[in-house]
């Protein structure tokens, strides 16, 4: 309805912003808004002319929101024409298992008593059986989960492509590292044993591989090819050099690596090289990978775009779990795990995005962050943070979850009063401050207070500091 002009804004802002982004691999992201329809004649009036320039049966995603207004009545249907719209959505689902819906409400001065909110609920109720319907208060909120959703139906197109693709290569069985190497070519399959390659231990013989000199010796770099799949039967991919990567591809596109254990060899210790890395490469699935040996990191990722991670377990590394720079990774049912005194931080992300679900993040341990983002953002579902170490968290996410954790450094502060202070003031303070940071020491003495605390983050201190900055008795401090 009318009352959600801003909203309808940024949505618009958001998809003209992102299409440009997705284009590049292939995918448009067509938006269709009632305001938008030419003039025409219809045998419902002007809601048909609306349905027929929508096309919502034909849709992949519908997006429904509601504040305050109902909209208005379609003369001749009994209903609004938002809700007529939604029910075109419901019954195509029903059908066709599309559009996927998505719905929200705006929370900002919402009432029961307001004139239309038993109706709005009624309509979000209507949903409930088929999807859940997301509350939110600003365009910052809403404009994080409109993001979520176009990265998200990005990934399933992408990978449906590249699965579609890769029931169409040949197959080569490789059972010897030369066999491999020579092998590795664009529309190409190839099967590995359940067995060790030491890549480095044949003289690559394929036009697509070169070998990059390192300080102690040689690294693969695999380019320039697309329609690639190399698949193994718990098959272990290793190299000896520990400035090494083990598998470089750099500019390739479609790209699938599934059941393999890939590492710096199968003894711990610290290296210099990643364990897998890419660059300028598209629509890669990296499907139940076991990325291990002190790499650098887990996954390196420069430039390249629609990464999806699913079932893998990144460990052992020696600067982090994943490193990100202009990238974006979908990552499912994956662990990072018992990555000890790591130089950088777990995951480290610059002007990049990342999806997680089902995530576990846990007994690693650095004196930096978790979470590193420039310019980045991690959206989240079913992420588990538990038995690390660490300094800091580093930014939280949506769908976080966070047990047996200890932080290493936190940011001392505390909070006095100026003037007179009832008691029961400086309980509600103290428990205002320990909801979110710990308490080192508190005092009530003679009508007035002292609360020394330590915040995770200086995320924390400035929302203590917004919040006292209207009340002149009390002083925040920190330092």
């Amino acid at each position: 309805p009318s009352d959600l002009k801003d909203e309808r804004t940024l949505i618009t802002n958001i998809i003209n912003i992102t299409d440009k982004r997705f284009k590049k691999q292939g995918i448009t992201l067509d938006l269709r808004r009632w305001e938008d329809t030419p003039p025409g004649a219809n045998s419902i009036g002007g809601q048909g002319t609306i349905d027929d320039d929508l096309e919502i049966a034909d849709a992949d995603i519908f997006i429904c929101l509601y504040w305050k207004k109902i909209g208005t009545i379609i003369e001749g249907l009994d209903e609004t024409g938002t809700e007529h719209e939604l029910n075109i959505a419901i019954d195509s689902f029903k059908r066709n298992g599309k559009p996927d819906i998505k719905f929200f409400l705006k929370k900002t001065n919402v009432t029961e008593g307001d004139e239309n909110y038993s109706q709005i609920m009624d309509i979000a109720k209507k949903i409930q059986p088929l999807a859940l319907y997301k509350e939110f208060d600003s365009l910052d909120e809403l404009k994080n989960v409109i993001e979520e959703i176009l990265f998200a139906e990005f990934f399933k197109k992408n990978t449906e492509s590249v699965i579609s693709n890769d029931k169409e290569k040949t197959y080569v069985e490789a059972d010897t590292e030369l066999k491999l190497l020579e092998s590795i070519a664009s529309d190409q399959r190839i099967i590995l044993h359940n067995k060790f390659y030491d890549v480095l231990s044949a003289k690559p013989t394929s036009k697509n591989i070169y070998l990059n000199e390192v300080f102690d010796g040689h690294e693969i770099i695999i380019e320039d090819i697309t329609n690639f799949a190399l698949i193994g039967d718990e098959s272990k991919i290793i190299t000896n050099p520990r400035y090494a990567t083990v598998l470089t591809f750099r500019r390739c596109d479609n790209i699938t690596l599934s059941n393999l254990f890939i590492g710096h060899t199968p003894h711990k210790g610290e290296c210099v090289g990643a364990v897998l890395s890419f660059i300028e490469c598209n629509n890669v699935v990296l499907n139940n990978l076991e990325l291990f040996g002190c790499g650098t990191y887990g996954l390196d990722l420069h430039n390249s775009n629609n990464i999806v991670m699913n079932g893998c377990h990144i460990y052992e590394c020696s600067y982090g779990g994943i490193f990100m720079e202009s990238s974006d990774l979908f990552m499912k049912n994956s662990i990072i795990s018992d990555c000890h005194d790591l130089a950088g931080c777990v995951l480290e992300l610059n002007s990049s995005y990342i999806n997680m679900k089902n995530v576990l993040i846990t007994k690693n341990t650095t004196e930096n962050c978790i979470f590193a983002l420039t310019d980045s953002n991690i959206y989240g579902e079913a992420i588990t943070i538990c038995k690390n170490r660490y300094g800091r968290l580093g930014r939280e996410t949506d769908g976080l979850s966070l047990n047996n954790n200890i932080q290493l450094y936190w940011y001392p502060a505390e909070i006095n009063s100026v003037n007179s202070t009832s008691h029961e003031i400086y309980e509600e303070e103290l428990e205002y401050i320990s909801q979110k940071s710990r308490i080192i020491k508190s005092l009530y003495d003679n009508e007035k207070f002292s609360i020394q605390f330590e915040a995770p983050n200086m995320e924390t201190i400035k929302e203590y500091s917004e919040h006292y900055s209207d009340n002149p008795n009390i002083q925040l401090g920190c330092g």
